[in-house]
């Protein structure tokens, strides 16, 4: 199945005031996260249109280019306050649509009974030190399911905002499995993909692995140690340079950013 947004690209093009868009190899630059707190405020006329272009880029990365998930994920936090630093990441992603304009999502399925998820966390990259979950699901060619978010809570560890991740992708895990059982198959195997050693320990022992660095951690967050059990998740460990989720946490550049887009479009299997 290829899901093609160029209609929807089209009308960003023609909604945006600036034509002078320069090539872009990728939607935003790596200090994507950092906020500018005395720059200028977007006067109130361009901040509606600042977040009616980033409402309009979350309906086209939902649904069929997740390639630009990760500035659209921090964009939309910022539709309130947006300032002229805002902006100009705005642009950035507009120009990269605009030179990758025909990229498609193409999804197909290898295997209906095997499904893969990746999870993974950047620590304390947002200006109040919160840090961002990516998670990433396939059945076979192009990610059927992602997702960037900055997380709700602060943590004080890389190993506790991993584990927060994990617990952020765990509820879809569980519905995507019993969703894929409604129509009439049964998921034989379910592989979520992870970098943080420590953090798998929590995630298959729970409270055993605590020490006093992490028994301030809530209880909700090693609900993932139920759902393993009980849906039959199995924890891997995925080296960081196969994490096929970090391309949702932070703004990645250059060669890997082009390796792991192509991995989630199905551009490349």
């Amino acid at each position: 199945v290829i899901f093609d947004m160029s209609d929807h690209v089209n009308d960003i093009f023609e909604m945006f005031p600036d034509n002078d868009l320069p090539t872009r190899a990728n939607p935003a630059a790596f200090y994507l996260f950092k906020v500018d707190e005395k720059a200028e405020k977007l006067d109130e006329d361009k901040r509606k249109l600042f977040h009616s272009l980033v409402m309009k880029l979350m309906f086209i990365c939902k649904r069929g280019r997740p390639d630009i998930s990760t500035p659209v994920a921090f964009l939309s936090t910022r539709v309130q306050q947006a300032d002229i630093d805002d902006w100009k990441k705005l642009k950035r992603v507009v120009s990269y649509l605009k030179s990758m304009a025909g990229l498609n999502l193409t999804l197909s399925a290898e295997n209906l009974h095997v499904i893969k998820w990746w999870a993974d966390a950047s620590y304390a990259v947002h200006s109040n030190c919160r840090s961002h979950t990516g998670g990433a699901m396939t059945l076979g060619r192009g990610m059927a399911f992602s997702s960037s978010a900055k997380q709700k809570l602060n943590t004080r560890s890389s190993t506790e905002s991993e584990l927060v991740s994990a617990s952020d992708i765990a509820p879809q895990i569980v519905w995507t499995k019993y969703f894929l059982q409604a129509q009439g198959y049964k998921p034989q195997e379910m592989h979520l993909y992870q970098d943080n050693k420590s953090a798998i320990l929590f995630e298959e022992n729970g409270r055993v692995s605590c020490s006093k660095r992490t028994r301030h951690i809530n209880i909700r967050y090693f609900f993932l140690k139920d759902v393993a059990e009980r849906e039959g998740v199995s924890i891997v460990y995925c080296p960081t340079d196969h994490m096929i989720a970090d391309f949702f946490t932070k703004p990645l550049q250059g060669k890997r950013f082009a390796e792991f887009r192509d991995k989630i479009l199905g551009l490349s299997v």
